[in-house]
């Protein structure tokens, strides 16, 4: 951090609101207070988050270790500083350069912020942008818990999402509420939009779930007329053999 600061003097770059002052005193707020106090909590995160949009790089690398190790001294902050830093790769006018800096930030604490997020902020992160769902892919990676939150339509909401990375999450989210899903019938007729999806990759996962993981005794009349009935010719096709085993 020092060497940092004396660099950053000696070229005499300054900034509105992260300046040699703005590190000095973050740097002394994680030494000396250690995130105890409510100010210190309040400038603190204000300082990070304000020197993450900082246009130098120089600057911006500061908080880098100061981020990382706020799981040690106030994980609860972290989560928060986390989730204002999403909420600014959601503002489209921020400049590439920050925009990757964030991004990289949080993911390389994804570990620890991603035990604390909910399932409402990811699934709404798997329908905003590419970068923001496939931040919220690795978070499912990371705490496949969620997946088990969201609703059948949710999933497939989310199936027929444009981003391949979103897609392949719904797969991991279908397999962790399986078991859910196919004791309610209403639940798996709703299942059934995977099939009718405009992907073939979630078409062919909807096909592998009625084929493999559906038992045929978990099956109705209702569901495999439905299925019989589905727009996708494949869908129909499935319907018409999962009518002969029946």
């Amino acid at each position: 951090g020092a060497l940092i600061i004396i660099y950053l003097y000696d070229k005499e770059i300054t900034s509105k609101v992260t300046n040699l002052y703005d590190i000095v005193y973050l740097i002394s707020i994680e030494r000396v207070d250690k995130w105890r106090t409510p100010k210190a909590i309040t400038t603190g995160s204000n300082l990070i988050i304000a020197i993450a949009q900082n246009p130098f790089p120089e600057i911006r690398n500061v908080i880098k270790p100061i981020f990382r190790r706020l799981a040690i001294h106030n994980r609860s902050l972290q989560f928060k500083i986390a989730v204002e830093f999403i909420k600014i790769i959601e503002n489209s006018t921020i400049s590439i350069d920050i925009r990757k800096f964030l991004i990289s930030i949080v993911q390389e604490n994804i570990n620890i912020w991603a035990q604390d997020i909910s399932k409402e902020f990811i699934y709404k992160l798997l329908l905003t942008n590419y970068d923001l769902a496939q931040l919220a892919s690795l978070v499912l990676e990371v705490n496949p818990y969620i997946s088990k939150d969201f609703t059948t339509q949710e999933i497939i909401e989310l199936a027929n999402s444009r981003f391949f990375n979103v897609r392949k999450a719904v797969q991991r989210i279908l397999l962790q509420s399986s078991e859910r899903i196919r004791v309610n019938q209403e639940e798996i007729i709703i299942l059934i939009g995977l099939l009718n999806s405009d992907w073939q990759d979630s078409r062919q996962f909807g096909t592998k779930i009625f084929t493999d993981e559906i038992k045929i005794n978990e099956l109705t009349p209702k569901i495999i007329i439905n299925i019989c009935d589905a727009d996708k010719e494949e869908a129909r096709m499935l319907g018409l053999n999962l009518l002969k085993r029946y």
